[in-house]
């Protein structure tokens, strides 16, 4: 087991008790956290000094994922 496999399984276990965020460049340990728990991945893009999560709208929406979206 290497660094982001023993990384993914520490996050996993924290957050059993805690809303975890997780900021990474590593896409090993992205994809382990999304293996074991299935959550989505979000893209932070940053652009001329404006930085948002790709896909959100002003109201904090995030594209597809409202229930009373159309």
């Amino acid at each position: 087991m290497d660094l982001p496999d023993t990384t993914a399984d520490m996050i996993a276990e924290a957050s059993k008790t805690s809303e975890v965020w997780i900021v990474t460049h590593s896409a090993q340990l992205a994809e382990g956290v999304r293996e074991r728990y299935g959550v989505r991945q979000r893209t932070v893009i940053r652009d001329n000094g404006a930085t948002w999560i790709e896909g959100m709208r002003l109201t904090g929406v995030i594209a597809g994922e409202s229930d009373d979206e159309d």
